[in-house]
């Protein structure tokens, strides 16, 4: 009993230091992801909507990627003259967020509460999570959306309504409208809620209709521009267009998130690589052949880009991005082969991503980690509670590293 005592004391302690963590982020208005430097362009965006109707906007004056739907809520609680009001409402959101995902993975996971709670504090830790939060930024809008869509989800899974449906559905939209990445989420939705045995049945009636009830507002914006990007996004031309040497660079991002995880299969991987070591390194020539012509980018990349810039260059740089990426892929068939969803989820943010340049690390983080914690099966009858401290140090020192180098950059 003692023992059982002793690890929730540790739970809520470590629980209880990120917390205070991100609190003390807030004072200080850290900047640990280097998004604070878009803030004019956030600034931006805010008078635009406050100083204007919805529908007398210039679009060639929105300063952002993404759909609005966060600066029409955010212009709510906008006041030029006394920013406060608006930095409280973004750490209410991201504190919601926590909620959600806790109560989420509390329906997924039958183990103790303070354990629980350490997992859903863990996108506390996350840098852009951070920096969104304390410099009002689009990123945690829809993050929190996406999580209510999964709420109801799991709802749906206790006992089917037609209510929870509707809203799993609609928040989902909420996500697509703040951020258009979250399309896929949208149709990961979709493969999960539709009955794919009974294709012409109410329920599949239902869907279909609410989706189009959801998404009907995207009229509008084809409509007024012409496309589904945003007239700065086109005048850019930073989409729309097939890069296909975006792939490296994607899957570096994703193996930040996917290496703590490694720790579960750890025997197995081992006997896997010593087992397919001529296949591995057949493939490893071909995918050096296909990225041949592939030249590192400084701009976007992840972290992993980053931190080769700054102890590499040249050829070296460029094979071992190569390299990196393709373990990337190695280890994400491994641990998720078997998991159709999660193997979904990123084939199609890979293909998602190599249709805009540059590539950032946001569009990513901590959406990658929540999605596996809350639908990966391999976190299923396990004995979570080493692995969760593990994954707490792993990102706590992603974290140190990410203030460390944004800080180095400022000196």
């Amino acid at each position: 009993m003692s023992k059982i005592n002793n690890y929730l004391n540790l739970n809520t302690l470590i629980t209880f230091i990120i917390l205070i963590s991100f609190s003390l982020g807030f004072y200080f208005q850290e900047n640990s992801s280097g998004g604070a430097i878009d803030f004019t362009h956030v600034l931006n965006n805010l008078n635009t909507f406050h100083n204007n109707s919805f529908f007398k906007i210039n679009w060639m004056d929105y300063e952002s990627s993404a759909l609005p739907l966060y600066y029409v809520v955010n212009s709510l609680f906008y006041d030029p003259e006394n920013l406060l009001t608006m930095r409280v409402f973004c750490m209410i959101l991201s504190i919601l967020s926590f909620i959600l995902f806790f109560q989420i993975l509390k329906m997924k996971f039958k183990i103790e509460t303070s354990l629980i709670f350490l997992i859903a504090s863990l996108i506390f830790l996350s840098p852009y999570f951070r920096t969104s939060t304390y410099w009002m930024m689009e990123e945690n809008f829809p993050i929190l959306m996406i999580l209510l869509s999964f709420y109801f989800y799991f709802k749906l899974n206790i006992k089917f309504n037609y209510v929870s449906l509707f809203l799993a559905i609609f928040f989902s939209a909420c996500a697509f409208f703040s951020r258009q990445n979250y399309i896929i989420l949208n149709f990961i939705l979709f493969l999960l809620v539709f009955d794919w045995d009974k294709i012409f049945s109410k329920k599949n009636f239902w869907i279909i209709m609410f989706y189009l009830i959801s998404f009907s507002p995207i009229i509008y914006f084809i409509i007024i521009w012409e496309s589904l990007i945003t007239p700065q996004l086109a005048a850019e031309k930073r989409a729309l267009i097939f890069y296909f040497y975006n792939i490296p660079y994607v899957m570096n991002i994703i193996l930040i998130y996917i290496v703590p995880f490694i720790y579960l299969k750890k025997e197995s991987i081992i006997i896997f690589l010593s087992k397919n070591k001529f296949p591995l390194s057949l493939f490893f020539l071909i995918y050096c052949l296909i990225f041949y012509k592939f030249n590192p980018d400084v701009h976007g990349g992840g972290a992993i880009n980053k931190l080769l810039f700054t102890i590499t260059d040249d050829l070296i740089l460029k094979y071992v991005t190569i390299i990196f990426s393709y373990l990337s892929f190695v280890i994400l068939f491994f641990l998720f082969k078997s998991e159709k969803i999660i193997i979904t989820f990123f084939l199609l943010n890979i293909l998602l991503f190599c249709t805009i340049s540059p590539v950032w690390q946001e569009y990513f983080d901590p959406i990658i980690l929540i999605f596996i914690l809350i639908f990966s099966k391999i976190l299923i009858n396990i004995n979570l509670r080493r692995f969760v401290y593990i994954l707490a140090l792993y990102l706590t020192l992603f974290l140190s590293s990410s203030i460390v180098y944004q800080n180095s950059i400022l000196i």
